[in-house]
């Protein structure tokens, strides 16, 4: 795992399409706890204190994906600790909001 905090890793990975990869994770590996502590860890390091990537996270409903998965029976204490840390951060942050302008 990589340090958090650590930008350049954090921006390489969102650019490679990272974020969506752990969200559909999150998704498709409901009865996989390992996996689903894998993906709360990945996210949470990538979201650790930058609010560019907490936007990313957002804008592509993750905040969605991470209540769901708190809430799933199945949830360990792990996933239900950091989801709601990360849960905190994403809810300060707005989503983008698109504004058509009239000509």
């Amino acid at each position: 795992m990589y340090p958090a905090g650590d930008d350049d890793t954090d921006t390489a990975i969102a650019a490679a399409g990272g974020i969506l990869v752990v969200l559909s994770a999150m998704t498709a590996h409901t009865g996989d706890t390992a996996v689903r502590e894998q993906d709360y860890m990945a996210l949470d390091n990538i979201a650790w204190s930058d609010t560019l990537m907490q936007r990313r996270i957002k804008d592509e409903d993750g905040a969605v994906v991470v209540q769901a998965a708190v809430a799933a029976s199945g949830a360990t204490e792990v996933c239900k600790e950091i989801g709601q840390k990360l849960l905190g951060k994403l809810s300060r942050i707005r989503r983008r909001s698109l504004h058509l302008v009239r000509l």
